[in-house]
């Protein structure tokens, strides 16, 4: 689905004001899973999703991209349909909204691919009831909208293109437990649909509970590379516990082995209501 092979990313090369943003990346991203990218603020999280549909191009290396090949000399028009096929909602959803009404902003992405005003409305809608936006929010205008709304929204006019990928770059920042939640089942409804998902964040929590996979990132480099379990595992050896999901910390203070942890919040409230059922 997607894979790095030695991607390097150099920002003003061949100038005094160079700056390696990407060094050696190796990873390979599988379909339909939900992948996490973590790692500290400027450790090159943004510049690499910015790859995955062609806003970026490597300085060296080769990221392949569903059946496409994003190298140093990609040219603009052949990763045009890439931009259609990997969609990117980034943190600040105010910066993707821009047209007099919600409904405007849903369609205009569809339409600029070629497909009609009506057919884009119709998907507007259905897309709307199949991810739990009302209705009604489709003729407010963007910004009337709360954060939270804007988020969902935002997302809702990337899905509108029928992407095979969707980068999430921070979710749920600055939501309510409520915003959170909402987001959380959208993504959770686009897995089931077959999309293939990619979430950037700080949320540990967010992360333990919907990634399979975790890539790690620090200045620039690959820290970690595996599964969402082994990267708990990683934190945990590494004496990195004030890192680890609220879920895992609190079992470890009660008295839990780190191998027995459960990593998804969900999962650890259904095996203690299973185990006071028996009781």
């Amino acid at each position: 689905m997607i894979q790095a092979k030695q991607l390097y990313h150099t920002y003003q090369p061949n100038s005094p004001l160079a700056h390696n943003a990407l060094s050696d990346i190796n990873f390979t991203i599988e379909k339909q899973q939900i992948t996490a990218i973590v790692g500290h603020t400027g450790s090159g999280k943004s510049t690499l999703i910015q790859h995955f549909n062609g806003w970026l191009q490597p300085t060296d290396g080769i990221l392949h991209v569903l059946d496409q090949h994003v190298t140093k000399r990609a040219k603009p028009k052949r990763l045009f349909n890439l931009r259609q096929r990997v969609g990117i909602v980034f943190q600040s959803p105010e910066t993707q909204l821009f047209e007099a009404t919600v409904l405007d902003d849903i369609i205009f992405g569809p339409m600029r691919y070629g497909m009609s005003k009506e057919d884009a409305i119709d998907r507007a809608y259905r897309l709307a009831d199949e991810l739990g936006l009302d209705r009604s929010l489709l003729d407010r205008n963007p910004i009337q909208l709360s954060g939270g709304e804007k988020r969902r929204v935002a997302l809702l006019c990337i899905i509108a293109m029928n992407p095979d990928i969707l980068v999430l770059d921070e979710p749920t920042a600055a939501l309510d437990y409520k915003g959170v939640q909402d987001v959380m089942k959208m993504i959770h409804t686009l897995r089931r649909q077959g999309i293939t998902i990619i979430i950037v964040s700080h949320d540990m929590d967010l992360v333990a509970e919907l990634s399979d996979a975790t890539i790690e990132l620090s200045d620039g480099r690959l820290s970690f590379v595996g599964s969402t379990d082994q990267y708990i595992d990683h934190l945990y050896t590494s004496n990195l516990v004030e890192q680890l999901p609220t879920i895992v910390r609190l079992q470890l203070r009660a008295g839990y082995s780190i191998d027995d942890c459960i990593i998804k919040e969900k999962d650890f409230i259904e095996q203690w209501r299973i185990r006071h059922a028996k009781r």
